[in-house]
C-alpha cells in the first residue's frame, strides 16, 4: 500500500485521523457465498472427516458411525476426496453396506456437489437401473449392467426441515466465524425468506 507519507498525500487535510499506537485495523469482509446451513448442519447432525482419507478408512468412520444409529438411522455426511471417483465400484458399495450394518448412507465429495450412497439409500430414494438421470446431474450406471454402483453427481440430499433446526445449524455456524474477520455474510443454500433470524 506505501509508507505511511505516501497514504497521506493520498487523503484530503480535513481527513479525520486516529492514532492506533502501532495497531492494526482492517476493514469488516461481507462473506457472501458461506454455507452456514450446510455447515452447522454438518457440526451438529453429521459424521465428518478429512478428505484425505483412503476408502478403507472412510469405510472405518462409517462402521463408527453406524454403531451410535438404530437400525433404520441415517449416516449422513463425509467429506471423501474426489481422487476416490475411480474406486467407487459396485464392489465398494458392497463393503459400503457391510460398514453400515444395512444402513441407509449418504456421503459428499470434496466439491460438496457429489454424492456416494448405499443400496439402502438408493432403495428409499426409488432409483434403480431404470431411473432417469435428474436435470443437470448424472447417477452413474455401470456401462456393462446399467446398475448404479452408488454415485450420484446431483445432490441426494437429507435436510432438516424444521424452522427451528435450519436457523439453529444456521447460527451455530455463523457464531463460529471469527469475529474480528468477518461482518457478515450470507448463505447461497437459503432463500432470503430463509436467512431471516
Amino acid at each position: 500500500m506505501g509508507t505511511e507519507d505516501e497514504a497521506r498525500a493520498a487523503v484530503p487535510s480535513a481527513t479525520r485521523t486516529v492514532d492506533l499506537r502501532g495497531r492494526m485495523v482492517m476493514p469488516g469482509i461481507i462473506d457472501v457465498h458461506n454455507h452456514f446451513l450446510w455447515a452447522g448442519q454438518a457440526e451438529l447432525y453429521e459424521t465428518n472427516f478429512a478428505p484425505t482419507l483412503s476408502l478403507a478408512q472412510v469405510l472405518e468412520r462409517v462402521r463408527e458411525a453406524a454403531a451410535k444409529e438404530p437400525a433404520d438411522g441415517w449416516i449422513v455426511g463425509g467429506i471423501w476426496g474426489s481422487g476416490l471417483f475411480g474406486e467407487l465400484t459396485r464392489e465398494a458399495r458392497t463393503l459400503l453396506d457391510e460398514a453400515a450394518g444395512g444402513r441407509p448412507v449418504m456421503l459428499r465429495d470434496d466439491s460438496h456437489h457429489n454424492r456416494w450412497v448405499s443400496t439402502a439409500a438408493l432403495r428409499l430414494a426409488g432409483i434403480d437401473a431404470g431411473t432417469p438421470d435428474p436435470l443437470n446431474g448424472e447417477i452413474v450406471r455401470d456401462p456393462a449392467t446399467g446398475e448404479r454402483p452408488g454415485c450420484s453427481w446431483s445432490p441426494l440430499r437429507r435436510s432438516r426441515k424444521s424452522p427451528w433446526a435450519r436457523r439453529w445449524r444456521c447460527r451455530r455456524n455463523a457464531t463460529s466465524m471469527p469475529a474480528r474477520t468477518r461482518s457478515g455474510g450470507s448463505t447461497p443454500a437459503a432463500s432470503p425468506a430463509r436467512r431471516r433470524p
